[in-house]
């Protein structure tokens, strides 16, 4: 089956199966948010010793989703449809270096160092939800509902690979 993995960001919503996807959708926002409203407070003054705590503990909740991201819906989609996450990997480590620089730096340094932060992640989150919402709407309800309930392992030896008996560099790395 060949799924239609180019749909347009204005007809997600409009999509069956939009409604199983607003968490993601929802999680980003709430990450657009939360950047955005650090970085006007470090332009309004607030120095590191205030932001960084939320800082850190927000980064904390991004590391796990980021480890969901790499080690189960990546490998699933380029087992699934063939989608090479790669780019998308690289985000990550763009954001772990902006972080490094958030957390090294001092006085006015401090809140350009957020806004870098905040471009490089508006970038990343654009670019995966260009790639992944698609593949992830052309899903059925039954495959989606699998892909929520198995891990990764179970999914590899369940679903059939994009690549037929060949196999993917997922199904050889998991």
């Amino acid at each position: 089956m060949v799924a239609n993995l180019s749909l347009s960001r204005s007809s997600w919503e409009s999509h069956e199966n939009y409604p199983q996807h607003v968490l993601l959708l929802g999680s980003h926002r709430s990450f657009r948010d939360l950047s955005s409203r650090l970085v006007q407070r470090a332009l309004d003054g607030a120095v590191p010793s205030v932001l960084l705590p939320t800082f850190s503990w927000w980064k904390a909740g991004m590391r796990s989703h980021e480890g969901y991201e790499e080690h189960k819906l990546y490998p699933y989609l380029q087992h699934r449809w063939g989608l090479d996450c790669t780019h998308l990997s690289e985000g990550h480590e763009a954001l772990a270096a902006c972080d490094a620089d958030v957390r090294n730096a001092t006085g006015a340094a401090f809140a350009a160092a957020l806004e870098n932060h905040h471009a490089v992640l508006n970038e990343h989150l654009d670019d995966e939800e260009e790639l992944v919402l698609p593949a992830l709407l052309a899903l059925t309800r039954s495959e989606f509902l699998d892909y929520c309930d198995n891990p990764l392992s179970w999914l590899l030896r369940q679903v059939p690979c994009h690549a037929g008996d060949a196999k993917c560099p997922a199904c050889l790395r998991y």
